[in-house]
């Protein structure tokens, strides 16, 4: 079985971190060859640990690759290597580490358990998920490693036992830019405008330049519906407008008909999907894995302090922290970036792995669905 070395860096994230450094310290917002990376690295492209620093930042999704070839810094590749609020970097290692869908398919299952004993780690990762067997012990090892960086382990209080656990990570120094955190009064932040009326799939609308957005949105004057209304407002639809895309909410749909019909016509045809994971809403989730089934390409989003209750690849997902006001201007804005980033290779058809953080594709690749046009 070949693994792909996005699946599975051949490095630990700490050796592929300066590569992001170089590309923050001296590219900033512009792109960089291969051969010019390996410059700002003081080494030559030739040399294995370069290309491997470079793939794994890749992999990592620290670097993004573009269709010309070049790479340039990614949003979390900057939070990490210049981060603007407190323990904004050490959440962003840990996306990092997520993002591999081999080294996320093992923390997301061992999550909140005992990291296993050495014997059964080698097996398992030869088995289970699918290593080849001259890559185990490099796996475990960088494994291992990147748990130690980013302090996503405990001990545990009854058993003494050491347990993985994403939810602890290591903080990292203070921003000046660090503010007390207050809790946001939800009528405190405006929308300021009713949300405008997306543009509707009416009769010669294509469906490629269609994005259904599935969200918790409760009732009106609601929390949930005040959190979707902003991420709609102020996430969504300016970046997808750049893009040339309609977006379409379920409850905005003014099509005659079945809005049952026409939300599941939405979610097997939209060309893009986006779902907003916030308040954990079970209507989301069985959306979603509607999306999912027919393995087309969705991008998650979800508030900060909800937990994903299943996700193959959660480094995928853009995590908003939307419990500050005076934050969160920039938060946003931070988040626009990643979702554009997101959204670029899906539009340009230049990633051959946009179903990677899917669950059906993962674990049950065989399965084919025929969706009629």
């Amino acid at each position: 079985m070949v693994v792909s070395l996005k699946d599975l860096p051949r490095v630990p994230l700490e050796e592929a971190i300066p590569v992001a450094s170089a590309m923050y310290d001296n590219v900033a917002n512009g792109t960089a060859t291969f051969n010019n990376i390996a410059r700002l690295l003081n080494s030559s492209p030739r040399t294995t640990k370069t290309k491997y620093m470079i793939w794994g930042a890749e992999g990592y999704g620290i670097i993004i690759k573009h269709e010309n070839n070049e790479y340039s810094l990614s949003e979390t590749g900057r939070k990490i290597v210049a981060p603007t609020y407190y323990d904004e970097d050490s959440e962003a290692k840990v996306k990092a580490i997520l993002t591999p869908t081999i080294f996320s398919k093992f923390f997301t299952e061992y999550n909140k358990h005992p990291i296993p004993q050495e014997t059964y780690l080698t097996n398992l990762l030869e088995t289970k998920l699918g290593i080849p067997r001259e890559r185990v012990e490099e796996a475990k090892e960088i494994i291992l490693k990147n748990v130690d960086f980013t302090g996503i382990k405990r001990t545990d209080d009854k058993t003494g036992k050491e347990i993985i656990d994403l939810d602890k990570s290591t903080p990292g120094p203070k921003s000046e830019k660090k503010e007390e955190i207050n809790p946001i009064d939800s009528d405190s932040l405006s929308i300021d405008d009713e949300i405008e009326e997306p543009v509707q799939n009416q009769e010669g609308q294509t469906w490629n330049k269609t994005c259904f957005v599935i969200c918790p949105i409760g009732e009106e004057g609601s929390t949930e519906r005040k959190h979707s209304d902003m991420i709609l407002k102020h996430l969504i639809q300016p970046v997808l407008e750049v893009f040339g895309f309609s977006v379409i909410r379920a409850d905005k749909i003014e099509q005659s008909g079945l809005i049952t019909q026409q939300i599941l016509e939405n979610l097997v045809k939209a060309r893009l999907c986006i779902a907003d994971l916030s308040f954990n809403n079970p209507n989301v989730f069985y959306e979603l894995g509607v999306r999912h089934l027919c393995q087309l390409p969705a991008i998650q989003i979800i508030r900060k302090g909800d937990k994903l209750p299943f996700d193959v690849s959660q480094g995928r997902a853009i995590t908003i922290d939307t419990s500050d006001v005076y934050t969160l201007i920039d938060r946003l804005e931070s988040a626009k970036k990643e979702l554009a980033q997101y959204i670029t290779p899906i539009v340009n058809n230049t990633s051959s792995d946009v179903s990677d953080d899917n669950p059906i594709k993962v674990y049950l690749p065989g399965i084919k669905v025929t969706i009629p046009r």
